[in-house]
């Protein structure tokens, strides 16, 4: 799997469109508008190593959506990484 902090996926969620709400302390909510796509992952510090899990939540929020496939989502965790 690639290595990417919170911060970097913050960057490429944005660069997709995704906006953000915190809808209260501590969860970060990523939305697209006009769009029904949500991907939404627990506060960290944007120098922390994204986990697995959320890495792969936006991975299949992107593509369930058809927003990126997986390839250009890995390229692009490949280019911020």
């Amino acid at each position: 799997m690639i290595t990417v902090n919170y911060g970097q996926l913050d960057a490429i969620l944005r660069s997709y469109g995704f906006v953000i709400h915190e809808p209260r302390k501590g969860v970060r909510v990523y939305t697209l508008p006009d769009s029904e796509a949500l991907f939404a992952v627990p506060i960290f510090p944007d120098s922390q190593q994204v986990s697995n899990m959320h890495l792969l939540g936006a991975k299949a929020t992107l593509d369930a959506f058809g927003i990126a496939n997986a390839d250009e989502f890995t390229a692009r965790l490949l280019k911020a990484g």
